[in-house]
């Protein structure tokens, strides 16, 4: 009974050593564990830190990027009210134009009647003048005619005053 009692004494020992060295082992493995886990978290709290920085990178570029966004916008809305301006401008002036391009109508049509015109008293001139150079000639041939008329009205009146000469000569 003693031998059985250190017997299973000795074999509960023996069990407990064998589990010691499992417990070492895997406490072995454990420390291991624990190690590779330290370094997996030293890498994932570098990489979350890596990713922290980025993260406010992006963030910094991305209120740029929303602050530029905004001034396009705005600077769109400027040009759309511009092209609005313009336009408003465009309808306000074409009426102008429309009235301008018929009085400009207006003006050549009246200018053709005073072209007309023009060119009839031209024509009108024109006879005039020719009348007037018929007119100049008939009088230059009256004038000359006249001239002939007083000059034979010189010879008859001279043939006159000789026959009177030579009449008194017989009444003597």
């Amino acid at each position: 009974m003693f031998e059985e009692i250190v017997l299973t004494k000795l074999t509960k020992m023996w069990q407990d050593i064998t589990r010691c060295r499992g417990f070492a082992v895997v406490a072995d493995e454990v420390r291991k564990l624990a190690e590779q886990s330290r370094a997996s978290s030293d890498k994932i709290r570098a990489l979350l830190n890596t990713i922290g920085t980025e993260t406010s990178e992006v963030v910094h570029t991305s209120e740029g990027v929303s602050r530029q966004v905004v001034a396009q916008l705005e600077n769109v809305e400027k040009t759309v009210q511009s092209f609005d301006d313009i336009l408003d401008s465009v309808a306000a002036i074409a009426p102008m134009i429309e009235a301008t391009y018929r009085e400009v109508d207006s003006t050549v049509k009246a200018k053709d009647v005073v072209l007309d015109r023009v060119q009839s008293v031209s024509a009108v001139s024109e006879e005039a003048s020719a009348s007037a150079e018929e007119i100049s000639a008939s009088a230059e041939e009256l004038s000359a005619s006249t001239q002939e008329i007083a000059a034979n009205a010189q010879q008859v009146l001279a043939v006159a005053k000789r026959l009177e000469e030579q009449v008194a000569r017989f009444k003597v």
